[in-house]
This record gives C-alpha cells, sequence and structure tokens, in this order.
C-alpha cells in the first residue's frame, strides 16, 4: 500500500506524546480521510499496527496482513512464539500425580494433580459418589410424599381432581395438530360406548356423537366426517357418517356416495 500523507503529516503524529495505539488510530483516521472513500470491508484496516512485541509502529500492504500480522519483522514473530511457549506448563508437571483417598470408602486411588484443584473431595467410583450425593439429598428427605401425613395426602388429592388441577382444561383433551389439520377433541367415554374408547377411557366426540344418535358401537372402519372440514366443529348438523374410509374418500372427490348417516335437521 502506498502512503497517501505527506511526511510532514506523518512525523507530526509521531512526535506527539502519546500511546502508540493512540498513534496508530490517528493515522489510520487520516489515511481514510485522504483516500476519500469508504474501504469495503474492516478487514483492509488498520493500515498501520502496533508490534505487540516491541510496540514499534509498522504499516501492512495487503488485507491479509491487516488481519493476521501481529509483528513488525519476523525477528518480533520468532520471540513471540518463545515467550508463549516458555509460559506451557511442561508435560511433566501436566500430568504429575499423587495417591489420595477415597473419603467414603478411604481406599487409595491414584489422581493428577491438576485435576484434584478443581473438585473438594476425591471418590474412587461411581458408587461412592453416588453414597456422597444420597447424604445431601437426605437433608431434603422431609420434603417427599413418603413423609405426608393421612391428611396432606387425601387434600392433595382433591386438589388435583377436576377444576383445581393446574392442567384442567374443561374435561377434556385434544390431539397434537398437524399440517392443516387442526386435531380432534377427546371427551371423558360413557360406559355403555367404552368400547370404542381408548385405553385410557377418552372417545374422540364426534365418534360419540353419532353413537349416541344411533344408539349403537360404532365399527372401526366406519369414518365420520365433518361438513365444514373443520375438525373441532362437532355440532350434529356438521356430522355425517360413511361405512369406510374408502367411501369417505370418494365422496370428498367429488363422487355421488350416500352416508350411512347424516343429521336432517
Amino acid at each position: 500500500m502506498q502512503k497517501l500523507m505527506s511526511d510532514s503529516q506523518y512525523n507530526q503524529i509521531m512526535e506527539l506524546n502519546i500511546e502508540p495505539f493512540e498513534k496508530v488510530t490517528l493515522l489510520n483516521s487520516l489515511e481514510l480521510e485522504l483516500t476519500k472513500k469508504k474501504p469495503r470491508n474492516n478487514k483492509a484496516l488498520p493500515y498501520w499496527k502496533v508490534c505487540n512485541f516491541c510496540n514499534n509502529i509498522y504499516v501492512v500492504t495487503t488485507r491479509v496482513q491487516a488481519v493476521r500480522n501481529k509483528s513488525c519483522s519476523i525477528d518480533c514473530a520468532r520471540k513471540l512464539i518463545s515467550v508463549a511457549n516458555s509460559k506451557k506448563k511442561p508435560i511433566e508437571q501436566l500430568k504429575a500425580s499423587i495417591d489420595v483417598q477415597c473419603v467414603v470408602c478411604g481406599k487409595t486411588v491414584r489422581r493428577y494433580i491438576k485435576k484434584l484443584s478443581k473438585v473438594n473431595q476425591t471418590m474412587c467410583s461411581h458408587s461412592c459418589n453416588g453414597k456422597m450425593r444420597s447424604l445431601e439429598l437426605k437433608k431434603h428427605a422431609y420434603k417427599a410424599r413418603s413423609c405426608w401425613s393421612d391428611a396432606a395426602n387425601e387434600a392433595f388429592k382433591q386438589r388435583m381432581k377436576g377444576e383445581t388441577n393446574p392442567s384442567w382444561k374443561g374435561g377434556v383433551t385434544y390431539i397434537r395438530k398437524k399440517g392443516n389439520y387442526k386435531g380432534s377433541k377427546y371427551v371423558r367415554c360413557p360406559e355403555q360406548f367404552l368400547p370404542m374408547a381408548r385405553k385410557d377411557g377418552y372417545i374422540a366426540e364426534h365418534r360419540l356423537l353419532i353413537a349416541t344418535q344411533l344408539n349403537r358401537l360404532l365399527d372401526s372402519t366406519e369414518v365420520v366426517h365433518h361438513i365444514n372440514s373443520d375438525s373441532l366443529d362437532n355440532r350434529i348438523e356438521n356430522l355425517m357418517l360413511f361405512k369406510s374410509n374408502s367411501d369417505h374418500r370418494r365422496y370428498e372427490s367429488g363422487q355421488n356416495i350416500i352416508p350411512l348417516w347424516q343429521s336432517t335437521t
């Protein structure tokens, strides 16, 4: 990169009694003003940098040097590497280990000194670690339900029933939505229609309504259709019953299929 500032401008900044990085800031700002245009990205700057070893100010010529270079010369770069290596601990010191006793069973185990500085207590195995953790858990054992009185258990059961339950949704549950499908509404199934229900005793509301209208159990092959395609709109006048899913699909495709049942209202 060719220097755009004059020698007098450069000397004037260099003679200032300020830190090297402050001089570099002034030099870069002056170069940017002389170019009369903004750089494409900040990787083109700084044009001037401070050597991390000798603190001398030097100029870079490429964007790669502006990002990567940390020293003004190869000699300074070598000295920086040697200083960095001198701060590293030797491998013998990193792998130094001593014999310590397990605080639970008293067994002697060998541990790295470096790792011992990160723990307060030494255990020989996962089993001993679990025993040590159990001592802490015992402090909170009184909070468990096994220590509750009969009155407390009964009060908890009453709070979890019906509308007092935090998860109460009006006595219904909804299956997860998928794509454009809005899901289905499930309600607690009456005893006479339990063969149609799920294992948890809930049944799709639209199937229960049709079964109640026909006063019989629906076959597993029979399909309930929503006229307005809203699976949550379970008004009786919005429901139709088809013999099979095949008939249901053909009806939706526009074929003249007569349903098994449809509300006359």
